[in-house]
Protein backbone atom coordinates (compact mmCIF):
# COMPACT_ATOMS: atom_id res chain seq x y z
CA UNK A 1 0.00 0.00 0.00
CA UNK A 2 3.04 2.32 0.88
CA UNK A 3 4.23 1.86 -2.66
CA UNK A 4 1.22 2.49 -4.35
CA UNK A 5 0.61 5.74 -2.40
CA UNK A 6 4.21 6.45 -3.60
CA UNK A 7 3.62 6.06 -7.36
CA UNK A 8 -0.23 8.05 -7.14
CA UNK A 9 1.69 10.54 -5.82
CA UNK A 10 4.65 11.35 -7.43
CA UNK A 11 2.30 10.53 -10.80
CA UNK A 12 -0.81 12.72 -9.58
CA UNK A 13 0.79 15.63 -7.34
CA UNK A 14 4.20 15.94 -8.25
CA UNK A 15 3.13 15.80 -11.97
CA UNK A 16 5.91 13.01 -12.73
CA UNK A 17 6.12 11.06 -15.67
CA UNK A 18 5.56 7.70 -15.47
CA UNK A 19 8.31 6.67 -17.70
CA UNK A 20 10.83 9.39 -14.57
CA UNK A 21 8.54 7.32 -11.53
CA UNK A 22 9.55 3.86 -13.36
CA UNK A 23 13.53 4.88 -13.58
CA UNK A 24 13.55 5.64 -10.45
CA UNK A 25 11.74 2.31 -8.91
CA UNK A 26 13.32 0.56 -11.44
CA UNK A 27 10.21 -1.38 -12.89
CA UNK A 28 8.94 -0.77 -15.87
CA UNK A 29 6.47 1.77 -17.76
CA UNK A 30 3.90 -1.02 -18.01
CA UNK A 31 4.46 -1.79 -14.39
CA UNK A 32 4.01 1.58 -13.32
CA UNK A 33 0.42 1.51 -15.06
CA UNK A 34 -0.59 -1.26 -13.14
CA UNK A 35 0.24 0.22 -9.97
CA UNK A 36 -1.77 3.41 -10.73
CA UNK A 37 -4.57 1.22 -11.66
CA UNK A 38 -4.62 -0.97 -8.01
CA UNK A 39 -4.18 2.37 -6.39
CA UNK A 40 -7.67 3.36 -7.72
CA UNK A 41 -9.34 0.12 -7.12
CA UNK A 42 -8.37 0.24 -3.95
CA UNK A 43 -9.30 3.96 -2.79
CA UNK A 44 -5.90 5.55 -2.36
CA UNK A 45 -6.57 7.52 -5.75
CA UNK A 46 -10.32 9.12 -6.21
CA UNK A 47 -11.10 10.86 -9.60
CA UNK A 48 -13.96 13.04 -10.02
CA UNK A 49 -15.54 14.89 -12.40
CA UNK A 50 -16.78 18.08 -11.79
CA UNK A 51 -19.38 19.49 -13.51
CA UNK A 52 -18.38 22.31 -15.86
CA UNK A 53 -19.15 25.88 -14.51
CA UNK A 54 -20.65 28.54 -16.76
CA UNK A 55 -17.46 30.33 -17.00
CA UNK A 56 -14.95 26.85 -17.83
CA UNK A 57 -18.27 26.31 -20.63
CA UNK A 58 -17.58 29.65 -21.89
CA UNK A 59 -14.36 28.76 -22.03
CA UNK A 60 -14.25 25.33 -23.65
CA UNK A 61 -16.70 27.10 -26.70
CA UNK A 62 -14.27 29.79 -27.01
CA UNK A 63 -11.30 27.59 -27.43
CA UNK A 64 -12.99 25.15 -29.66
CA UNK A 65 -14.01 28.47 -32.16
CA UNK A 66 -10.16 29.53 -32.21
CA UNK A 67 -9.17 25.73 -32.98
CA UNK A 68 -11.34 26.06 -35.81
CA UNK A 69 -10.02 29.11 -37.58
CA UNK A 70 -6.29 29.06 -36.90
CA UNK A 71 -4.23 25.60 -36.92
CA UNK A 72 -2.60 25.99 -33.62
CA UNK A 73 -1.07 23.91 -31.12
CA UNK A 74 -2.95 24.55 -28.21
CA UNK A 75 -4.68 27.87 -26.72
CA UNK A 76 -4.39 28.04 -23.60
CA UNK A 77 -7.36 30.60 -21.85
CA UNK A 78 -8.08 31.78 -18.31
CA UNK A 79 -11.06 33.47 -16.65
CA UNK A 80 -11.52 36.99 -17.31
CA UNK A 81 -12.33 38.83 -13.61
CA UNK A 82 -13.01 42.07 -12.86
CA UNK A 83 -9.40 42.35 -10.99
CA UNK A 84 -6.78 42.91 -14.21
CA UNK A 85 -4.17 41.24 -11.21
CA UNK A 86 -6.17 38.23 -10.59
CA UNK A 87 -6.86 37.61 -14.59
CA UNK A 88 -3.13 38.01 -14.94
CA UNK A 89 -2.05 35.55 -12.36
CA UNK A 90 -4.29 32.94 -14.15
CA UNK A 91 -2.48 33.51 -17.69
CA UNK A 92 0.80 33.31 -16.17
CA UNK A 93 0.10 30.15 -14.44
CA UNK A 94 -1.16 28.34 -17.70
CA UNK A 95 1.86 29.31 -19.34
CA UNK A 96 4.12 28.57 -16.70
CA UNK A 97 2.31 25.18 -16.45
CA UNK A 98 2.90 24.56 -19.73
CA UNK A 99 6.58 24.84 -20.18
CA UNK A 100 6.07 23.09 -17.10
CA UNK A 101 4.64 20.13 -18.14
CA UNK A 102 6.44 19.94 -21.72
CA UNK A 103 9.13 18.04 -20.90
CA UNK A 104 10.40 16.14 -17.50
CA UNK A 105 12.53 17.71 -15.12
CA UNK A 106 15.79 16.40 -16.24
CA UNK A 107 15.43 16.93 -20.10
CA UNK A 108 17.76 19.86 -20.81
CA UNK A 109 15.89 22.57 -22.77
CA UNK A 110 16.86 26.13 -24.45
CA UNK A 111 14.16 28.75 -23.75
CA UNK A 112 14.28 31.81 -26.02
CA UNK A 113 13.01 34.51 -24.42
CA UNK A 114 11.42 38.21 -25.76
CA UNK A 115 10.95 41.38 -24.08
CA UNK A 116 8.17 43.85 -23.38
CA UNK A 117 6.09 44.45 -20.49
CA UNK A 118 4.14 41.52 -20.71
CA UNK A 119 7.02 39.15 -20.85
CA UNK A 120 8.50 40.83 -17.83
CA UNK A 121 5.40 40.18 -15.88
CA UNK A 122 5.56 36.80 -17.06
CA UNK A 123 9.11 36.21 -15.57
CA UNK A 124 8.85 38.39 -12.56
CA UNK A 125 5.64 35.96 -11.80
CA UNK A 126 5.68 32.82 -8.97
CA UNK A 127 7.38 29.52 -10.38
CA UNK A 128 6.87 26.61 -8.22
CA UNK A 129 9.66 24.24 -9.55
CA UNK A 130 13.23 25.09 -10.61
CA UNK A 131 14.96 23.88 -14.20
CA UNK A 132 18.55 23.32 -13.69
CA UNK A 133 19.13 21.81 -16.74
CA UNK A 134 17.67 24.60 -18.35
CA UNK A 135 19.48 27.64 -20.62
CA UNK A 136 18.02 30.95 -21.45
CA UNK A 137 18.43 32.69 -24.29
CA UNK A 138 17.73 36.66 -25.27
CA UNK A 139 16.45 36.85 -28.60
CA UNK A 140 17.34 40.41 -29.84
CA UNK A 141 20.39 42.29 -28.92
CA UNK A 142 20.45 45.07 -26.87
CA UNK A 143 20.88 49.13 -26.37
CA UNK A 144 21.43 51.57 -23.62
CA UNK A 145 19.13 53.55 -24.56
CA UNK A 146 16.57 51.76 -23.64
CA UNK A 147 16.20 51.94 -19.38
CA UNK A 148 12.87 50.03 -18.70
CA UNK A 149 13.26 46.75 -17.13
CA UNK A 150 10.59 45.75 -19.62
CA UNK A 151 12.85 46.20 -22.60
CA UNK A 152 16.41 45.34 -20.63
CA UNK A 153 16.68 42.28 -22.25
CA UNK A 154 19.69 40.21 -20.39
CA UNK A 155 17.67 41.80 -17.32
CA UNK A 156 14.79 39.39 -18.66
CA UNK A 157 16.59 36.47 -19.24
CA UNK A 158 18.74 36.83 -16.32
CA UNK A 159 15.30 36.91 -13.58
CA UNK A 160 13.74 34.15 -15.45
CA UNK A 161 16.88 31.88 -14.93
CA UNK A 162 17.12 33.22 -11.22
CA UNK A 163 13.69 32.43 -10.76
CA UNK A 164 13.87 28.68 -11.71
CA UNK A 165 17.53 27.20 -11.24
CA UNK A 166 18.73 27.90 -15.20
CA UNK A 167 21.18 28.81 -16.68
CA UNK A 168 21.09 32.07 -18.62
CA UNK A 169 22.87 32.62 -21.84
CA UNK A 170 23.20 36.52 -21.93
CA UNK A 171 23.99 38.35 -25.28
CA UNK A 172 26.22 41.57 -25.18
CA UNK A 173 25.54 42.65 -28.08
CA UNK A 174 23.55 46.22 -29.59
CA UNK A 175 20.40 45.53 -31.21
CA UNK A 176 20.80 48.06 -34.18
CA UNK A 177 24.07 48.49 -35.99
CA UNK A 178 25.06 49.95 -39.57
CA UNK A 179 26.04 47.56 -42.30
CA UNK A 180 29.87 47.51 -41.71
CA UNK A 181 30.08 47.03 -37.87
CA UNK A 182 27.63 44.11 -38.54
CA UNK A 183 29.45 42.45 -40.59
CA UNK A 184 32.27 42.62 -37.97
CA UNK A 185 29.86 41.52 -35.30
CA UNK A 186 28.08 38.31 -36.95
CA UNK A 187 31.74 37.25 -37.62
CA UNK A 188 32.51 37.23 -34.32
CA UNK A 189 32.62 34.02 -31.72
CA UNK A 190 29.77 35.77 -29.44
CA UNK A 191 27.38 36.39 -32.21
CA UNK A 192 27.74 32.64 -33.93
CA UNK A 193 27.29 30.62 -30.44
CA UNK A 194 24.27 32.91 -29.72
CA UNK A 195 23.07 32.63 -33.90
CA UNK A 196 23.28 28.71 -33.66
CA UNK A 197 20.98 28.66 -30.22
CA UNK A 198 18.43 30.75 -31.98
CA UNK A 199 18.50 28.40 -34.54
CA UNK A 200 17.99 25.41 -31.92
CA UNK A 201 15.15 26.88 -29.74
CA UNK A 202 12.76 24.03 -27.65
CA UNK A 203 10.36 26.75 -26.64
CA UNK A 204 10.10 30.92 -27.79
CA UNK A 205 8.44 33.00 -25.35
CA UNK A 206 7.17 36.39 -26.41
CA UNK A 207 4.40 38.11 -27.12
CA UNK A 208 3.01 40.54 -29.93
CA UNK A 209 3.80 44.26 -30.18
CA UNK A 210 0.62 46.43 -30.67
CA UNK A 211 1.49 50.51 -30.39
CA UNK A 212 4.30 51.19 -32.96
CA UNK A 213 4.88 54.72 -31.86
CA UNK A 214 5.17 53.82 -28.10
CA UNK A 215 7.78 50.85 -29.13
CA UNK A 216 10.80 52.17 -27.27
CA UNK A 217 12.84 51.35 -31.01
CA UNK A 218 10.91 54.79 -32.44
CA UNK A 219 10.44 57.00 -29.21
CA UNK A 220 14.12 56.70 -27.99
CA UNK A 221 15.24 57.15 -31.83
CA UNK A 222 17.20 53.63 -32.45
CA UNK A 223 14.76 53.41 -35.47
CA UNK A 224 13.83 56.71 -37.70
CA UNK A 225 10.58 57.94 -38.16
CA UNK A 226 10.48 57.63 -41.51
CA UNK A 227 9.97 54.21 -40.65
CA UNK A 228 7.11 54.81 -38.65
CA UNK A 229 4.97 56.16 -41.68
CA UNK A 230 5.93 52.94 -43.73
CA UNK A 231 4.70 50.81 -41.17
CA UNK A 232 1.19 53.01 -41.12
CA UNK A 233 1.12 52.87 -45.00
CA UNK A 234 1.15 49.44 -44.95
CA UNK A 235 -1.36 49.04 -42.22
CA UNK A 236 0.94 47.37 -39.71
CA UNK A 237 -0.94 46.48 -36.23
CA UNK A 238 1.79 44.46 -34.38
CA UNK A 239 4.77 42.51 -34.37
CA UNK A 240 6.95 39.58 -33.10
CA UNK A 241 10.56 40.41 -32.02
CA UNK A 242 10.65 43.20 -34.11
CA UNK A 243 8.90 41.25 -37.05
CA UNK A 244 6.15 43.42 -38.70
CA UNK A 245 2.79 41.97 -40.05
CA UNK A 246 -0.39 43.91 -41.07
CA UNK A 247 -3.84 42.33 -39.79
CA UNK A 248 -3.87 39.65 -42.97
CA UNK A 249 -0.93 38.18 -41.22
CA UNK A 250 1.03 39.44 -43.96
CA UNK A 251 5.08 40.66 -43.09
CA UNK A 252 6.08 43.83 -43.92
CA UNK A 253 9.98 44.39 -44.02
CA UNK A 254 11.14 47.87 -43.35
CA UNK A 255 14.49 47.33 -44.88
CA UNK A 256 16.09 48.58 -41.34
CA UNK A 257 16.29 44.68 -40.01
CA UNK A 258 19.08 44.45 -42.09
CA UNK A 259 20.80 46.42 -39.53
CA UNK A 260 19.48 44.22 -36.46
CA UNK A 261 21.19 41.50 -34.44
CA UNK A 262 17.81 39.57 -33.21
CA UNK A 263 16.08 36.32 -34.06
CA UNK A 264 15.34 36.28 -37.41
CA UNK A 265 11.63 35.19 -39.13
CA UNK A 266 12.94 31.82 -40.17
CA UNK A 267 14.52 30.85 -36.94
CA UNK A 268 10.74 31.78 -35.39
CA UNK A 269 9.40 29.82 -37.66
CA UNK A 270 12.04 26.75 -36.73
CA UNK A 271 11.58 26.86 -32.75
CA UNK A 272 9.77 23.87 -31.72
CA UNK A 273 6.90 26.04 -29.62
CA UNK A 274 6.20 29.21 -29.96
CA UNK A 275 4.46 30.21 -27.28
CA UNK A 276 2.83 33.73 -27.49
CA UNK A 277 1.48 35.18 -24.13
CA UNK A 278 -0.80 38.54 -25.15
CA UNK A 279 -4.31 39.52 -23.58
CA UNK A 280 -6.04 42.77 -23.71
CA UNK A 281 -8.00 45.06 -26.08
CA UNK A 282 -5.97 46.50 -27.07
CA UNK A 283 -3.79 43.75 -28.59
CA UNK A 284 -7.06 42.26 -30.15
CA UNK A 285 -5.64 43.57 -34.12
CA UNK A 286 -2.20 42.55 -33.32
CA UNK A 287 -3.34 38.97 -31.79
CA UNK A 288 -5.39 38.14 -34.97
CA UNK A 289 -2.31 39.32 -37.52
CA UNK A 290 -0.13 37.20 -35.40
CA UNK A 291 -2.34 34.00 -35.48
CA UNK A 292 -2.58 34.95 -39.13
CA UNK A 293 1.00 34.91 -39.77
CA UNK A 294 1.55 31.33 -38.40
CA UNK A 295 4.12 32.27 -36.01
CA UNK A 296 1.90 31.26 -33.26
CA UNK A 297 2.01 27.77 -31.96
CA UNK A 298 0.37 27.91 -28.27
CA UNK A 299 -1.76 31.51 -27.20
CA UNK A 300 -1.94 32.24 -23.34
CA UNK A 301 -4.62 34.69 -23.19
CA UNK A 302 -7.68 34.92 -20.82
CA UNK A 303 -11.67 35.09 -21.77
CA UNK A 304 -12.38 38.36 -22.76
CA UNK A 305 -9.36 38.83 -25.33
CA UNK A 306 -10.41 35.72 -26.99
CA UNK A 307 -13.85 37.19 -27.90
CA UNK A 308 -13.00 40.36 -29.10
CA UNK A 309 -10.37 38.58 -31.07
CA UNK A 310 -12.89 36.15 -32.65
CA UNK A 311 -15.61 39.20 -33.41
CA UNK A 312 -12.71 40.62 -35.07
CA UNK A 313 -12.29 37.46 -37.30
CA UNK A 314 -15.80 36.64 -37.85
CA UNK A 315 -17.21 39.92 -38.49
CA UNK A 316 -14.55 40.45 -41.48
CA UNK A 317 -14.07 36.63 -42.66
CA UNK A 318 -10.76 34.48 -41.68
Amino acid sequence: MGLLYQVAYDYYVNKKLQREIANELNVSRVQISKYLAKAEEVGIVKIEVIQPTSESKRIIELKERLMKLFKLKDILIAPSYGNHSQTLDGIHKLASNYVYSAPSAENPLTIGLGWGSTVYSFVTSNFDESRRNWKIIPLTGGSSLISSRNFNINHIAHTFAEKIGATAQLVYLPLLVDGPKKAVLTDSNDYRKINELWSNLDVLICSVGYSIPRSPLFNKGLIGEEYIKRLEDNNVVGDILTHYFNEKGEMIHLGVEANMINISLEQIASAKTKLIIAYGKQKTKSILGGLRSRLIDVLVTDADTVERVLHEAESKGN
